[in-house]
């Protein structure tokens, strides 16, 4: 599994077929019932968020998440469509659609069998030819919000499927508005669409391999109730004040400076990947270490990030937004939507790797309480003016696309996570196991002193990491000197130190 930005993807040049809502269904969306669907808390911050008019949001207006990934069969454009509209027909999500009006969102949801595609075919330039390439046609096409239709479906490099070729190949591309989706959700969408299109092809019924999915209204009716019921007293408003507290009033960021002067200012966004930074082994090694240390992959990557905040800021406690997952059912588990949300995570670093990945592996534990409970309806609930806009934070994923309910080797698919980010104010980044490793990704404002910072970061991960992986620890204090060392070679600036103690 692969990361990029959409603008940076190599998309196949040459004929293409785009997948858009038909006119028909446009209208049928148009004028279909108000059933009272609410927008899920997270989803109420996205749309809040698209009615800014700073030049950073506006900016912003195309928020894509999706996927790219390699099919390997004959293009049949009449099963793709049909592939596409029966994956949309099937997760509610996509029925609804939001409008603003007398000061909050009301929406209306079309029926699923009124949900069809309309195609057209476009002659794709080459990426960075100056011509009309896939993420300059899509920039312009994209529907985006308060429209209903917020996805498209592209079959690329379809000359390489015809008929009569002996080795067929063609490239799929899905583009969501993150209003649809999470980085749960785009794994579902690369398994149905190929399970569905194989079926098609074949003549077969697909349905009857799908396992039970849920309602996406139901669960954002649960997640605005639930949300509704906050009051200034509740533990989790109580806790995300404090947290806000620590960093006066703002959110984590990173540790290495950004070269951003405020809060007002941004830079274009940037997505820096580093495919393969362990191996299979050196990753399975690492593993066991932190098993051994009693804890998991997940707490042991969060250890080395406090780790390099306590070299980099001299902090003596980590604190970092990460998103959790508020499926809560099998059904929620194979269904589209925004099941997730940021949640706060704070704990002491310690000296030694071992020690600090037991003090994750707490923290992780106690931050199941928060979950359910965005920061957005959270500082809403102690001062009501305030938008549900979320604030600028710095965060931290972990994805194990071991554990993907997936039948298919992502990689031989060449699976891309594709999205759009023209300007951006924080650092996100992503610790993926995949097949083939570890990668190691990130989101940030393209400046030189990121820059910089993110390389000095990388390489003080690397070095945390391979101490562990030979010694089976990594005590900071009892070398702080050769570390100071490593962290004065790469020049990079750390950021101010905000966190309370």
């Amino acid at each position: 599994m692969e990361m990029n930005l959409l603008r940076d993807w190599p998309a196949p040049a040459g004929p293409a077929r785009l997948f858009f809502a038909s006119d028909a269904a446009r209208r049928a969306h148009a004028c279909a019932p108000e059933n009272g669907v609410p927008p899920s808390e997270i989803q109420r911050a996205a749309l809040d968020s698209s009615r800014e008019t700073s030049a950073y949001m506006q900016g912003n207006a195309v928020r894509i998440l999706g996927i790219a990934f390699k099919v390997f069969d004959h293009y049949d454009d009449a099963a793709f469509k049909q592939a596409c509209e029966a994956h949309l027909q099937r997760h509610d999500v996509y029925h609804t659609g939001f409008h603003y009006r007398d000061g909050d969102w009301a929406s209306r949801t079309v029926a699923a069998h009124d949900i069809e595609l309309s195609a057209e075919s476009v002659d794709l330039a080459a990426p960075g030819s100056g011509g009309a390439d896939f993420a300059s046609v899509i920039d312009v096409r994209q529907p985006r919000i308060p429209e209903w239709d917020l996805f498209s479906f592209s079959a690329l490099g379809i000359e390489n499927a015809g008929a009569d070729t002996a080795n067929p190949e063609f490239t799929v591309a899905v583009c969501l508005d993150h209003l649809l989706t999470d980085g749960f959700s785009v794994f579902m969408i690369f398994e149905e669409l190929m399970m569905f299109y194989e079926a098609f092809r074949a003549g077969r019924d697909p349905f009857d391999q799908l396992p039970e999915s849920a309602s996406y209204a139901d669960y954002a009716r649960r997640d605005t109730a639930y949300c509704a019921r906050l009051t200034p007293d509740s533990p989790q408003v109580a806790e995300w004040e404090r947290f806000k507290a620590l960093h006066g009033g703002a959110l984590p960021d990173f540790c290495f400076a950004t070269g951003l002067n405020g809060p007002e200012d941004f830079a274009p966004g940037r997505m820096t990947t580093i495919p393969d930074f362990l191996s299979v082994a050196e990753s399975e090694a690492f593993e066991a270490a932190c098993a051994e240390a009693g804890g998991s992959l997940s707490a042991g990557f969060t250890a080395v990030a406090a780790l390099i905040e306590r070299l980099v800021r001299h902090s003596e406690r980590f604190t970092i937004c990460t998103p959790r997952s508020t499926r809560v059912s099998e059904a929620e588990h194979y269904s589209m939507g925004w099941f997730a949300h940021p949640v706060p995570l704070e704990f002491t670093i310690a000296d030694s790797f071992a020690e600090t990945v037991a003090a994750a592996r707490k923290a992780n534990k106690a931050a199941r309480s928060m979950i359910g409970v965005p920061v957005y309806p959270a500082q809403k609930v102690v001062d009501p003016a305030l938008s549900s806009m979320p604030p600028e934070m710095t965060s931290l994923s972990f994805i194990d696309t071991r554990l993907i309910p997936t039948f298919r080797d992502l990689s031989a698919h060449a699976f891309t996570v594709i999205g759009t980010r023209r300007n951006a104010k924080s650092v996100h980044y992503w610790v993926n196991r995949v097949g083939h490793g570890t990668n190691l990704n990130f989101m940030h404002p393209d400046t030189a002193e990121m820059s910089a910072g993110l390389t000095a970061f990388a390489g003080l991960f690397r070095a945390i990491v391979d101490e562990v992986i030979a010694h089976g620890d990594c005590n900071i204090a009892q070398e702080r000197d050769r570390w100071q060392t490593i962290i004065d070679h790469y020049e990079a600036a750390p950021a101010s130190a905000v966190c309370a103690a």
